[in-house]
């Protein structure tokens, strides 16, 4: 049985083993996709305009 990700603190989800992390620019594209996703949870947004994620 899979773990429910939407209920998960940052911090769970972020020690899972299937874990991983990447950068990409804060769009609103981005944000719409991020919307219907609920295993993609944002970490941080940088001044530079990039989301990790």
């Amino acid at each position: 049985m899979e773990p429910d990700v939407r209920a998960m603190s940052l911090e769970e989800f972020v020690s899972l083993p299937t874990t991983v992390d990447f950068y990409y620019y804060n769009t609103e594209n981005f944000k719409n996709y991020l919307n219907s996703k609920p295993y993609i949870k944002v970490g941080a947004e940088l001044p530079s305009g990039l989301i990790i994620a």
